[in-house]
Formats: structure tokens, sequence, C-alpha cells
């Protein structure tokens, strides 16, 4: 199974902090045999590469299209259009769609476009239940 692994990246204020944490979930996944994908990671090379959304939406479907689920994470309450664009792009593909929110965060906007929400208190508290 491979898991397209979302975020909030450009309006999160601990950049660094968040590429740590998606680096933690990769190896979480992979340690429970499942393959990832980040964009940041994978794509950009973790370097702040803006492509705008226009160039960006084909690049999220094509590397969607390759998995079998959307693994949101959240740690900022900041609205996402990147994430927005990820959640839809998974709806139009069938794809399940789960988010994970750090701290009991509210986002009511996101919650109602998942097929699964939720919480935890830390990118180390997350375990392979979540994803069931």
């Amino acid at each position: 199974m491979k898991y397209y692994i979302a975020y909030k990246f450009s309006n999160n204020k601990d950049q660094e902090g968040l590429k740590k944490k998606l680096e933690v979930i990769a190896d979480k996944f992979h340690g429970w045999g499942f393959e990832t994908f980040i964009l940041g990671r994978d794509i950009k090379k973790w370097r702040h590469i803006h492509l705008g959304s226009i160039k960006l939406i084909p690049v999220i479907f094509k590397s969607m299209k390759g998995c079998d689920a959307l693994f949101a994470y959240v740690d900022s309450p900041t609205f996402s259009k990147g994430l927005f664009f990820e959640v839809m792009i998974s709806k139009i593909l069938g794809i399940k769609s789960i988010l994970v929110l750090e701290h009991n965060l509210k986002s009511k906007f996101f919650k109602h476009l998942f097929n699964t929400v939720k919480n935890s208190t830390n990118v180390e508290a997350i375990s392979k239940d979540l994803l069931l």
C-alpha cells in the first residue's frame, strides 16, 4: 500500500520542524511495510520551490494517482490551498483520505472533506490504528 502524505507547509511557522515530523511519519509507515510519497521531499527535495497552483495540480494528480490513500498531517490552524487541492484530487480519484490533527486542532472545513478524521497528541503518537 502506498500513502500520499499531505501537510500544510507555506503558512507553517515551523517549516523545519514540520519536515522532521513528516520524516518521522514516513519512517513509521515504512516500518509498517507501506510506501510513501511526500511532495516536498520527493519532487521538491525539501527546497521551497513555488510552482503555482496551475502547475502544481497536475503534479499532485499524477503523484496521487499512484497511491492508495491520502494521509494528511496537520499541525497548524491556518488554511492551506494546497491541502484543499490534494483532498479534492483524492475525491476525484476515489482514494481514501485520512486527516490527523495534532493537539486537537479545530478544522471544521477540512473535517468535512476527509473520509476519516483523528486527533494525535504529536507525531510520535501516530500509530497504525489511525490508518484503519
